[in-house]
């Protein structure tokens, strides 16, 4: 079980929510649990219904570097969609051990189908775009606070869920939620130069010009919580809403799904609406 050390000068995002409730009531934990994931909640889910070796798991590990740190489930099986030279992901993490890959590929296909299948089981009124699940099982430390942002500029909603899979605990911080950074940062980040882009160049000005200074020069000045998810643990983090940092880490599993934004119980809990809610309200604070 998760173990929070809050910090009473960030607000507390995090609801937890036990699996077990949902045979009493399935459509009313579903719709709580979405509009609990649609509200910017940090959702951690007891007694998730999954079953994962991680003894298996735990016998891979590949090197640091960007180009092993975050791997599609597809690269283990399709290697020509590997970013990496697949030769190198294979040597790294399986060495000559043929069947200890084979039963790897074989749990890495499961898990990401359950994964698949419980997204679309819990917030079934979404239209998936993409379900995309990538894996992780380089060594993490300190990579410093911030926010994600997506390449792309549509404007998409993404259910994020993640796994720890290390026999080891996964350590977050996680400081102030976006609209809060936009509002208390408005005008150190140049946000007015910003107001009408989509969220992904909010979120990057926020990330170069308050959290980028700040990892560098002067690491742990935000205030934050910290949380120790423990191995097996299952949360769930729109993870451009909540900036946070992986502070130690090793094997993890996480969904990137993109979802058509009016497909939600509430499209305007949508990313790119709050931030132009929270630009338009900062900026007539800044006037």
């Amino acid at each position: 079980m998760a173990d929070i050390e809050l910090n009473p000068r960030v607000a507390d995002r995090f609801v937890v929510l036990d699996w077990r409730d949902e045979k009493d009531d399935p459509e009313g934990f579903r719709t709580a649990l979405v509009h609990h994931y649609e509200a910017g909640d940090v959702l951690i889910l007891r007694n998730a219904p999954f079953e994962i070796d991680l003894d298996l798991l735990n016998r891979v590990s590949l090197p640091s570097g960007k180009q092993f740190q975050k791997l599609a489930d597809t690269t283990f099986r399709l290697t020509s969609l590997c970013r990496a030279d697949p030769r190198k992901v294979f040597r790294a993490a399986f060495g000559n051990d043929v069947l200890l890959y084979l039963r790897f590929r074989r749990e890495v296909d499961r898990v990401s189908a359950c994964l698949r299948d419980f997204a679309r089981d819990v917030f079934r009124p979404y239209r998936y775009l993409k379900q995309g699940v990538s894996w992780r099982f380089t060594k993490t430390t300190q990579e410093g606070l911030h926010v994600d942002y997506f390449r792309k500029d549509e404007d998409l909603h993404y259910v994020r869920i993640f796994i720890n899979v290390d026999k080891q605990p996964r350590v977050w911080t996680l400081s102030h939620s976006l609209e809060e950074l936009i509002r208390r940062h408005y005008d150190q980040a140049g946000l007015g130069e910003v107001r009408h882009a989509p969220s992904n160049k909010v979120c990057s000005r926020l990330n170069k010009r308050v959290f980028d200074p700040m990892n560098k020069f002067a690491p742990g000045t935000m205030d934050r919580h910290f949380v120790h998810f423990a191995p097996g643990d299952v949360w769930l983090c729109e993870t451009r809403l909540n900036s946070h940092e992986i502070y130690a880490g090793h094997r993890m599993v996480a969904t990137g799904f993109y979802v058509d934004p009016t497909s939600m119980l509430n499209p305007a809990e949508r990313v790119d609406a709050r931030v132009q809610r929270a630009l338009e309200a900062a900026g007539g604070i800044a006037r």
